[in-house]
């Protein structure tokens, strides 16, 4: 994940992420690791679900 994730979009604020570019960076994850992918996603809702729950 950091080799992937965090270079495209690690230094942005989590509210200033776009659907968009969560997509862009999983989709060549997705095509060469799809686990990895599902579980990057899953991580990625899970931090997103929690910094709107928690504020």
């Amino acid at each position: 994940m950091s080799a992937d994730v965090l270079p495209a979009i690690g230094v942005e604020k989590l509210e200033a992420i776009t659907l968009g570019e969560c997509a862009d960076v999983l989709r060549p994850i997705g095509l060469e690791q799809p686990e990895t992918a599902r579980r990057t996603r899953q991580r990625m809702f899970y931090a997103t679900a929690r910094y709107f729950y928690l504020g």
